[in-house]
């Protein structure tokens, strides 16, 4: 058993790690004007924080060396907080309306309104 807490400032450096190559990965992670950027986008922590439960919940973790949780739960703030992170991926998958923010942020909402249980097959 394992616990991780969710950094949104964190997720999204692994995120543009991810989504980019090194160098401007890095150039983004350490420009102040990104970062203001990032704390000043409503609703953009809580999707930073949602998107890495979605990752976690990935048979291919995108996080080099990662292996995969067979089960994931999480423990969200108060309901008020917690329902905006829930719909934080709705919101932008709208709001971005084509290329790749909208297409992640409509695979988390599919995966958050799925009424089905999502497990992995046994091994």
């Amino acid at each position: 058993m394992h616990h991780i807490s969710i950094e949104p400032e964190q997720a999204f450096e692994e995120y543009l790690r991810d989504q980019l190559p090194g160098p401007l990965a890095q150039l983004l992670i350490t420009s102040r004007s990104v970062g203001v950027l990032v704390a000043a986008t409503p609703g953009l922590r809580e999707l930073l924080s949602i998107g890495k439960v979605w990752e976690l919940a990935q048979t291919a973790r995108r996080t080099p060396g990662a292996r995969p949780f067979d089960l994931v739960i999480l423990d969200a703030p108060a309901t008020g907080h917690g329902v905006a992170i829930l719909q934080a991926p709705a919101t932008f998958a709208g709001a971005a309306r084509g290329g790749p923010i909208a297409y992640q942020a409509a695979t988390i909402d599919a995966l958050l309104r799925d009424p089905r249980p999502h497990r992995r097959p046994s091994r």
